[in-house]
């Protein structure tokens, strides 16, 4: 059956396609304007034209029709000569043209036997009713221009929400989107990153434009692409209908999510038999939490389900029980059904973990994931569990194969989230969590003799979230693998080093690794000096951050808390010839301390490195790089040591 599916969209797609070798005006034009442009050097391809008109009728019919025209400069610019388009039982292709146009200004047609429909089989945990459409030109290279003409129908309430991409990093000569709605109708808009863009609307046209976007360069230590490119998206509704689909404000998205996953979230007798035998000899709340989230989480084996109703709607929690596997809803009903058979109040929440949610733009496709938010007293839950609530509500992500209940995934952490209630419907942001609940401290007690060798014993330990993730990882990877990981890790550091003595040790709140190295070299002698680097965790790196200008965010990266402490045993009569006072950096993104002290034949060192993990607005600019100076300076710090 599925097969024949291929075969038959397949066949419409020949029906639908034009081999014309004559390039249309709008692509002719685009050939002109080429040869005037002044090419960014960085560039590999300039958008010369990208435009999209969507027309959304009353019968919750869209039609959609796109032009696109890129001149390639380099050959990682090829990638633009092939068109990936999602087609799905509410999605078809209308028509679908394309060119390579070369120097001299002829054009050579898309072939047909260029064009094929992938079909999403069982594979990675993912099953999908969705297709996707791969037109490739063939002998793309700098130089040419490739473009693409394409016309799709869109039915269903799907229909009524659109986005365009003006600009992800290339340089875009001219882009435009037009959405025309029904008279009578509404539209919210959400923009992000739309400064340069021009909004015009023309009574139920509304109509946005760029021109001449520069390219966006690629700077380190700077958010995704996703959150670094230009873009819109619109919802529009019907006043007059109060049904389901139709959303002009935030709380009528929760109340559709709400009713969609409840009669869901009912679990039957066997289940509820099932949850109190798991708990009822659990004497406290969190004991209970505990037991319940971790049976969704580690039992429950993930498997998408795209196909139909079943993009939205979670099947129902008994099923998921009894077959042992779901997608994120569905672990979240499940465990909803789970804690309301223990008297617990649980709904889903609704989140994005690629790109931020606009809270001007009230409609369900803004998010990708789904959690559940539990209700319990504040009072009830210890206080490192703390920063995964928000409000009255507890989060946990089940689909997440690694964090406690108590504790937010990383690319949860600051992103914007739904909780779908009848009493909690606004959107609400998740905190970060403290960089303390994710931190490593480094205790080392290490011996240099006088031939420049050095032993050392090694113990790392991880605290709170990190912990977690230790556990994790030592769980899934064997003991020998872990081995190799410290050893190659440590062998970039310090060369040559052997590494022995590897054990392990978890307690409820840390997790241990502790290892023994011994290595040659170690230090740099000149006469009767001697350099020596004293923290053997950090190699010298330089500066990340050099431009004297910066154009996008800066991001250091998730919060995180590392601690060094390396007490030296120096041969006798070697002494420092260096100021023993601390030191300290920071920005709002990030931290660093270090601190020498020396008695008798011990010299102490001391650094920490704590990241926030917010994002630094190009106007911090200064304070990052100079942050990061800092920060260079002391990972490559040496210390002149003086012997007899």
């Amino acid at each position: 059956m599925e097969g024949f599916r291929e075969l038959f969209i397949a066949a419409c797609l020949g029906g639908m396609l034009s081999f014309a070798s004559a390039q249309p005006d709008w692509a002719y034009n685009a050939v002109k304007q080429s040869s005037a442009l002044t090419v960014p050097k960085e560039a590999s391809a300039i958008i010369m034209h990208k435009l999209t008109e969507v027309e959304i009728s009353s019968k919750s019919l869209t039609k959609i029709y796109s032009q696109i025209a890129v001149k390639i400069l380099t050959s990682a610019g090829s990638s633009f000569g092939v068109m990936s388009i999602p087609v799905s039982p509410f999605v078809e292709v209308k028509k679908l043209k394309g060119w390579i146009i070369k120097h001299d200004g002829s054009a050579k047609a898309l072939p047909a036997d260029n064009i094929v429909t992938i079909s999403p089989q069982e594979s990675a945990g993912y099953y999908d009713d969705s297709h996707i459409v791969v037109a490739a030109l063939p002998g793309v290279e700098p130089g040419v221009i490739v473009a693409f003409e394409i016309a799709l129908e869109e039915k269903g309430w799907t229909s009524l929400f659109n986005s365009f991409t003006f600009q992800i990093q290339e340089p875009v000569k001219f882009a435009q989107y037009a959405v025309t709605i029904p008279q009578g109708w509404d539209l919210l808009k959400g923009e992000w990153r739309t400064g340069p863009v021009q909004f015009e609307q023309q009574g139920n046209r509304y109509l946005w434009t760029a021109r001449d976007l520069a390219y966006q360069p690629e700077e380190p230590l700077a958010p995704s692409w996703d959150f670094l490119s230009r873009r819109v998206s619109v919802n529009c509704f019907d006043p007059s209908k109060k049904g389901a689909h139709h959303f002009s404000q935030w709380p009528e998205v929760a109340q559709w999510a709400n009713d969609l996953h409840r009669q869901a979230a009912a679990a039957d007798q066997q289940l509820i038999r099932e949850t109190r035998s798991r708990t009822d000899s659990l004497a406290t709340l969190q004991e209970k939490l505990r037991a319940i989230a971790a049976f969704s989480q580690k039992e429950i084996r993930y498997v998408a389900v795209e196909i139909g109703k079943e993009r939205w709607q979670p099947r129902p929690a008994p099923a998921t029980f009894f077959n042992r596997y779901g997608d994120c809803k569905d672990k979240t009903t499940l465990m909803r059904a789970m804690l309301e058979a223990i008297g617990i109040n649980a709904v889903p929440v609704l989140v994005n973990t690629e790109y931020p949610v606009d809270p001007d733009l009230p409609t369900p496709f803004q998010f990708n994931h789904c959690i559940v938010g539990i209700r319990v007293p504040q009072d009830s839950l210890p206080e490192r569990w703390q920063h995964a609530r928000i409000g009255d509500w507890l989060l946990f992500d089940p689909t997440d194969e690694v964090a406690e209940i108590g504790e937010l995934p990383w690319p949860l952490m600051g992103r914007m989230v739904l909780i779908a209630a009848n009493a909690d419907t606004v959107l609400l942001q998740l905190p970060y969590a403290d960089p303390e609940d994710f931190r490593r401290v480094y205790h080392t007690r290490a011996r240099l003799n006088d031939d420049g060798s050095f032993s050392a014993d090694v113990d790392i330990i991880d605290y709170g979230s990190l912990a977690t993730y230790s556990r994790y990882s030592q769980r899934i990877n064997p003991g020998s693998k872990q081995v190799e990981e410290w050893r190659s890790e440590m062998a970039q550091k310090l060369p040559g080093i052997q590494l022995e003595g590897f054990r392990t040790a978890a307690s409820e709140d840390s997790v241990t690794t502790s290892f023994s190295i011994k290595g040659q070299r170690f230090i740099q002698k000149a006469g009767n000096l001697v350099l020596l680097r004293p923290n053997l965790f950090y190699s010298p790196e330089p500066p990340r951050l050099t431009a004297e200008e910066r154009q996008h965010p800066i991001w250091f990266g998730p919060p995180i808390e590392i601690n060094s402490e390396v007490l030296w045993q120096l041969p006798e009569d070697w002494t420092p010839e260096i100021d023993l006072s601390e030191f300290e950096s920071g920005c709002s993104g990030a931290l660093l301390r270090s601190q020498i002290s020396f008695s008798g034949s011990l010299l102490h060192y001391r650094f920490l490195e704590r990241q926030t993990g917010r994002l630094m607005w190009p106007d911090e600019y200064p304070g990052a790089r100079n942050y990061d100076k800092d920060l260079s300076a002391i990972k490559g710090q040496t210390l002149l040591l003086k012997t007899p």
